[in-house]
């Protein structure tokens, strides 16, 4: 069986680390465990993985021994690593291209994102860019249920 090519954006990452704790994030929990179980096949750049980490310190302030363990979970996920071999300027946040970069160097089928302008294009070069709640019905499977 040919499993899903996925691309995940930072904003998925940290919301599925995010959604151990708070409520209304299940579906990108969920997703991340599609990932963790191969379900579907999650694909990651080196840039991909340090923007999960700055958000997290800077946004969130997580101690670095917290980002490690994270970043560790997230790699042992991760199926496949690509680095970018050419720069997109699809859109007017970098970090949105490094995210289009690392699809297209890997024939990605999808990116899931939380973020309106890269949801906003719906597909580049016919990858498909959708929320995390569409791959979820694609899979057939329902987001995991809200911590209490």
């Amino acid at each position: 069986m040919n499993r899903l090519r996925v691309v995940f954006d930072a904003n998925v990452f940290i919301a599925a680390f995010l959604g151990r704790k708070k409520k209304g994030l299940g579906a990108a929990r969920s997703c991340f465990e599609l990932a963790r179980l191969r379900k579907i096949h999650l694909i990651c750049s080196p840039e991909i993985i340090n923007e999960v980490a700055r958000i997290m310190r800077d946004k969130f302030d997580w101690s670095e021994e917290n980002v490690n363990d994270a970043v560790k979970i997230m790699r042992a996920a991760i199926r496949e690593y690509v680095k970018g071999t050419t720069r997109i300027t699809a859109i007017s946040h970098e970090s949105d291209n490094r995210i289009l970069e690392c699809a297209l160097v890997a024939n990605a089928d999808l990116i899931i994102s939380g973020d309106r302008h890269l949801l906003e294009l719906k597909e580049y070069q016919r990858i498909s860019i959708m929320r995390t709640a569409d791959l979820l019905h694609i899979i057939g499977e329902k987001p995991a249920e809200d911590m209490p």
